[in-house]
Protein backbone atom coordinates (compact mmCIF):
# COMPACT_ATOMS: atom_id res chain seq x y z
CA UNK A 1 0.00 0.00 0.00
CA UNK A 2 2.72 2.45 0.95
CA UNK A 3 4.61 1.53 -2.21
CA UNK A 4 1.55 2.37 -4.30
CA UNK A 5 1.15 5.74 -2.59
CA UNK A 6 4.81 6.58 -3.21
CA UNK A 7 4.43 5.79 -6.93
CA UNK A 8 1.32 7.98 -7.19
CA UNK A 9 3.05 10.84 -5.38
CA UNK A 10 6.06 10.67 -7.66
CA UNK A 11 3.78 10.66 -10.73
CA UNK A 12 1.92 13.72 -9.50
CA UNK A 13 5.17 15.51 -8.76
CA UNK A 14 6.54 14.78 -12.25
CA UNK A 15 3.27 16.00 -13.83
CA UNK A 16 3.40 19.25 -11.89
CA UNK A 17 7.02 19.81 -12.90
CA UNK A 18 6.18 19.26 -16.57
CA UNK A 19 3.24 21.65 -16.36
CA UNK A 20 5.44 24.29 -14.76
CA UNK A 21 7.99 23.95 -17.53
CA UNK A 22 5.28 24.21 -20.18
CA UNK A 23 3.89 27.35 -18.62
CA UNK A 24 7.27 29.05 -18.27
CA UNK A 25 7.00 32.52 -19.80
CA UNK A 26 9.21 33.22 -22.81
CA UNK A 27 11.11 36.49 -22.42
CA UNK A 28 10.47 39.00 -25.19
CA UNK A 29 12.45 42.15 -25.91
CA UNK A 30 11.05 45.49 -26.98
CA UNK A 31 11.56 47.26 -30.33
CA UNK A 32 11.45 51.07 -30.30
CA UNK A 33 10.18 52.42 -33.65
CA UNK A 34 9.93 56.03 -32.50
CA UNK A 35 6.75 57.48 -34.03
CA UNK A 36 7.06 55.37 -37.18
CA UNK A 37 5.60 52.01 -36.09
CA UNK A 38 2.48 52.48 -38.23
CA UNK A 39 4.65 52.56 -41.36
CA UNK A 40 6.48 49.29 -40.58
CA UNK A 41 4.01 46.68 -41.84
CA UNK A 42 4.04 43.55 -39.70
CA UNK A 43 5.66 45.31 -36.74
CA UNK A 44 5.17 43.98 -33.20
CA UNK A 45 6.11 45.64 -29.95
CA UNK A 46 8.38 42.78 -28.81
CA UNK A 47 10.04 39.55 -30.02
CA UNK A 48 11.81 36.66 -28.30
CA UNK A 49 15.59 36.50 -28.67
CA UNK A 50 16.69 34.60 -31.77
CA UNK A 51 13.51 35.18 -33.77
CA UNK A 52 13.98 36.33 -37.37
CA UNK A 53 12.03 39.57 -37.83
CA UNK A 54 10.79 40.73 -41.26
CA UNK A 55 9.15 44.14 -41.69
CA UNK A 56 8.17 46.33 -44.66
CA UNK A 57 8.51 50.12 -44.58
CA UNK A 58 6.23 51.87 -47.10
CA UNK A 59 6.10 55.56 -46.10
CA UNK A 60 8.36 56.51 -48.99
CA UNK A 61 8.92 60.08 -50.19
CA UNK A 62 9.85 61.05 -53.73
CA UNK A 63 13.42 61.92 -54.71
CA UNK A 64 14.72 60.38 -51.49
CA UNK A 65 17.08 57.63 -50.40
CA UNK A 66 16.63 55.64 -47.19
CA UNK A 67 18.97 53.77 -44.85
CA UNK A 68 17.74 51.72 -41.88
CA UNK A 69 19.63 51.06 -38.63
CA UNK A 70 19.23 48.64 -35.73
CA UNK A 71 20.87 50.15 -32.65
CA UNK A 72 22.97 52.30 -34.97
CA UNK A 73 24.12 49.39 -37.16
CA UNK A 74 23.28 49.73 -40.87
CA UNK A 75 20.86 47.07 -42.17
CA UNK A 76 20.98 45.75 -45.72
CA UNK A 77 17.47 46.15 -47.18
CA UNK A 78 15.71 45.18 -50.39
CA UNK A 79 12.99 47.24 -52.10
CA UNK A 80 9.74 45.89 -53.58
CA UNK A 81 7.32 48.12 -55.51
CA UNK A 82 4.21 46.57 -53.93
CA UNK A 83 5.58 46.34 -50.37
CA UNK A 84 8.29 48.94 -49.84
CA UNK A 85 11.65 48.36 -48.15
CA UNK A 86 12.07 44.85 -46.71
CA UNK A 87 13.90 44.97 -43.37
CA UNK A 88 15.13 41.75 -41.74
CA UNK A 89 17.13 41.10 -38.58
CA UNK A 90 17.51 38.52 -35.83
CA UNK A 91 16.21 39.71 -32.49
CA UNK A 92 19.00 39.94 -29.88
CA UNK A 93 18.51 39.27 -26.16
CA UNK A 94 17.94 42.93 -25.29
CA UNK A 95 15.71 45.86 -26.28
CA UNK A 96 16.58 47.53 -29.59
CA UNK A 97 15.88 50.73 -31.51
CA UNK A 98 14.95 50.69 -35.21
CA UNK A 99 15.63 54.00 -36.97
CA UNK A 100 16.21 55.33 -40.47
CA UNK A 101 17.72 58.30 -42.28
CA UNK A 102 16.27 59.97 -45.34
CA UNK A 103 18.30 62.07 -47.78
CA UNK A 104 17.23 64.08 -50.82
CA UNK A 105 18.94 62.73 -53.94
CA UNK A 106 18.00 65.61 -56.24
CA UNK A 107 21.00 67.54 -57.53
CA UNK A 108 20.79 70.77 -59.51
CA UNK A 109 23.81 71.44 -61.73
CA UNK A 110 23.70 74.88 -63.38
CA UNK A 111 25.23 75.13 -66.84
CA UNK A 112 28.33 77.27 -66.97
CA UNK A 113 28.16 78.04 -70.68
CA UNK A 114 25.45 78.54 -73.26
CA UNK A 115 25.72 75.75 -75.83
CA UNK A 116 24.04 75.18 -79.18
CA UNK A 117 22.20 71.96 -80.06
CA UNK A 118 25.37 70.41 -81.51
CA UNK A 119 27.25 70.96 -78.22
CA UNK A 120 29.43 73.86 -79.40
CA UNK A 121 29.63 77.09 -77.46
CA UNK A 122 27.33 79.90 -78.55
CA UNK A 123 29.36 82.89 -79.69
CA UNK A 124 28.46 86.46 -80.64
CA UNK A 125 29.25 88.00 -84.02
CA UNK A 126 32.60 89.28 -82.76
CA UNK A 127 33.65 85.80 -81.63
CA UNK A 128 33.27 86.32 -77.89
CA UNK A 129 31.30 83.86 -75.78
CA UNK A 130 27.71 84.72 -74.90
CA UNK A 131 27.15 84.75 -71.09
CA UNK A 132 24.20 82.87 -69.64
CA UNK A 133 22.86 85.93 -67.84
CA UNK A 134 19.67 84.18 -66.67
CA UNK A 135 21.71 81.78 -64.51
CA UNK A 136 24.46 83.97 -63.12
CA UNK A 137 22.23 86.97 -62.37
CA UNK A 138 21.67 90.51 -63.63
CA UNK A 139 24.03 93.46 -63.45
CA UNK A 140 23.26 95.95 -60.66
CA UNK A 141 23.93 99.67 -60.94
CA UNK A 142 27.41 99.28 -59.44
CA UNK A 143 28.33 96.56 -61.94
CA UNK A 144 28.06 93.58 -59.53
CA UNK A 145 25.94 90.52 -60.23
CA UNK A 146 22.59 90.00 -58.57
CA UNK A 147 21.81 86.45 -57.47
CA UNK A 148 19.45 84.84 -59.98
CA UNK A 149 15.95 84.64 -58.56
CA UNK A 150 15.23 81.22 -60.06
CA UNK A 151 18.13 79.54 -58.21
CA UNK A 152 18.13 79.22 -54.43
CA UNK A 153 21.26 79.62 -52.29
CA UNK A 154 21.83 75.84 -52.05
CA UNK A 155 21.97 75.52 -55.84
CA UNK A 156 18.54 73.97 -56.35
CA UNK A 157 15.73 75.57 -58.33
CA UNK A 158 13.60 77.90 -56.28
CA UNK A 159 10.21 76.58 -55.19
CA UNK A 160 7.64 79.23 -56.08
CA UNK A 161 4.58 77.49 -54.62
CA UNK A 162 4.12 76.46 -50.98
CA UNK A 163 1.48 74.17 -49.47
CA UNK A 164 -0.19 74.23 -46.06
CA UNK A 165 -3.27 72.86 -44.35
CA UNK A 166 -6.38 75.03 -44.25
CA UNK A 167 -6.45 74.55 -40.46
CA UNK A 168 -3.10 76.34 -40.17
CA UNK A 169 -3.24 80.07 -39.35
CA UNK A 170 -4.07 82.19 -42.43
CA UNK A 171 -4.70 85.92 -42.45
CA UNK A 172 -6.33 86.33 -45.88
CA UNK A 173 -8.89 83.50 -46.11
CA UNK A 174 -11.42 85.88 -47.65
CA UNK A 175 -9.14 86.12 -50.72
CA UNK A 176 -8.87 82.34 -51.21
CA UNK A 177 -10.28 80.59 -54.25
CA UNK A 178 -11.93 77.29 -53.26
CA UNK A 179 -12.25 74.14 -55.35
CA UNK A 180 -13.10 70.49 -54.66
CA UNK A 181 -10.76 68.28 -56.65
CA UNK A 182 -11.72 64.97 -55.05
CA UNK A 183 -14.41 63.98 -52.56
CA UNK A 184 -12.75 60.64 -51.72
CA UNK A 185 -11.90 59.95 -48.08
CA UNK A 186 -9.80 60.79 -46.20
CA UNK A 187 -10.07 64.30 -47.67
CA UNK A 188 -7.89 67.26 -46.73
CA UNK A 189 -8.10 70.95 -47.65
CA UNK A 190 -4.74 72.16 -48.96
CA UNK A 191 -3.79 75.81 -49.45
CA UNK A 192 -1.41 76.66 -52.30
CA UNK A 193 0.30 80.06 -52.14
CA UNK A 194 2.91 81.87 -54.19
CA UNK A 195 4.83 85.13 -53.92
CA UNK A 196 5.21 85.36 -57.71
CA UNK A 197 2.65 84.44 -60.34
CA UNK A 198 3.03 80.98 -61.88
CA UNK A 199 1.09 79.72 -64.88
CA UNK A 200 -0.63 76.46 -65.87
CA UNK A 201 -1.02 75.41 -62.25
CA UNK A 202 -2.24 71.81 -62.11
CA UNK A 203 -3.28 69.42 -59.35
CA UNK A 204 -2.27 65.86 -60.25
CA UNK A 205 -3.18 62.34 -59.28
CA UNK A 206 0.05 60.35 -58.93
CA UNK A 207 0.65 56.64 -59.45
CA UNK A 208 3.89 54.91 -58.47
CA UNK A 209 5.34 53.16 -61.52
CA UNK A 210 8.83 52.12 -60.42
CA UNK A 211 11.73 52.89 -58.12
CA UNK A 212 15.27 53.44 -59.32
CA UNK A 213 18.39 51.84 -57.81
CA UNK A 214 18.66 54.65 -55.25
CA UNK A 215 15.14 54.07 -53.95
CA UNK A 216 13.77 57.12 -55.79
CA UNK A 217 10.11 56.57 -56.79
CA UNK A 218 9.07 57.27 -60.38
CA UNK A 219 5.50 58.48 -60.91
CA UNK A 220 3.01 58.69 -63.73
CA UNK A 221 0.33 61.33 -63.34
CA UNK A 222 -3.18 62.37 -64.37
CA UNK A 223 -4.47 65.94 -64.41
CA UNK A 224 -7.30 66.55 -61.93
CA UNK A 225 -7.51 70.34 -62.04
CA UNK A 226 -6.06 73.17 -64.16
CA UNK A 227 -5.87 76.88 -63.33
CA UNK A 228 -4.29 79.26 -65.83
CA UNK A 229 -2.60 81.36 -63.13
CA UNK A 230 -1.86 81.13 -59.41
CA UNK A 231 -1.23 84.59 -57.96
CA UNK A 232 -0.09 86.05 -54.65
CA UNK A 233 -3.38 87.91 -54.30
CA UNK A 234 -5.54 84.78 -54.58
CA UNK A 235 -4.23 81.58 -52.92
CA UNK A 236 -6.02 78.38 -53.93
CA UNK A 237 -7.67 76.08 -51.39
CA UNK A 238 -8.31 72.61 -52.85
CA UNK A 239 -10.03 69.65 -51.23
CA UNK A 240 -8.11 66.49 -52.19
CA UNK A 241 -8.09 62.86 -51.08
CA UNK A 242 -5.00 61.15 -49.66
CA UNK A 243 -5.08 57.40 -50.24
CA UNK A 244 -2.57 54.97 -48.69
CA UNK A 245 0.95 55.66 -47.47
CA UNK A 246 2.59 56.54 -50.80
CA UNK A 247 2.10 60.04 -52.26
CA UNK A 248 -0.91 60.07 -54.60
CA UNK A 249 -1.39 63.85 -54.92
CA UNK A 250 0.94 66.29 -56.67
CA UNK A 251 1.11 69.60 -58.48
CA UNK A 252 2.81 71.08 -61.52
CA UNK A 253 3.28 74.62 -62.79
CA UNK A 254 5.39 76.76 -65.07
CA UNK A 255 7.60 79.06 -63.01
CA UNK A 256 8.53 82.66 -63.94
CA UNK A 257 11.71 81.39 -65.62
CA UNK A 258 9.66 79.18 -67.96
CA UNK A 259 10.50 75.84 -66.31
CA UNK A 260 7.75 73.24 -65.93
CA UNK A 261 7.98 71.86 -62.37
CA UNK A 262 6.45 68.73 -60.80
CA UNK A 263 6.03 68.06 -57.05
CA UNK A 264 4.62 65.20 -54.96
CA UNK A 265 2.80 66.04 -51.72
CA UNK A 266 2.95 63.77 -48.69
CA UNK A 267 2.17 63.87 -44.99
CA UNK A 268 5.14 63.65 -42.62
CA UNK A 269 5.20 60.58 -40.40
CA UNK A 270 6.88 62.64 -37.68
CA UNK A 271 4.49 65.53 -37.06
CA UNK A 272 1.75 65.33 -39.70
CA UNK A 273 3.06 68.37 -41.57
CA UNK A 274 2.89 68.59 -45.38
CA UNK A 275 6.02 67.93 -47.41
CA UNK A 276 6.41 68.85 -51.09
CA UNK A 277 9.17 67.07 -53.04
CA UNK A 278 10.10 67.75 -56.65
CA UNK A 279 10.26 64.84 -59.10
Amino acid sequence: MKKWMIIVSISLLVSLMLMACGQEKITKYHVDYGKEKAFFNGAKDAYPAGEKVTLYYDNIATDSSYQFYLDGELLQCSYYVDKGFEITFTMPNHDVSLTYTRSNNMIYVPESEDETEDGTENETEDGTENETVDEIGNDTEDGTKDEAEEVSKDGELKEYVSVSDLDAPHENIEQFDFVTVSDSEPAQSLVFETEETVTEFRILQLSLEDVDENGKPLFSYKELYLQEELTKEHPLCASVGFLGDLPNVGISYIDPAGNERFFAIEISGYDGSLIMTEF
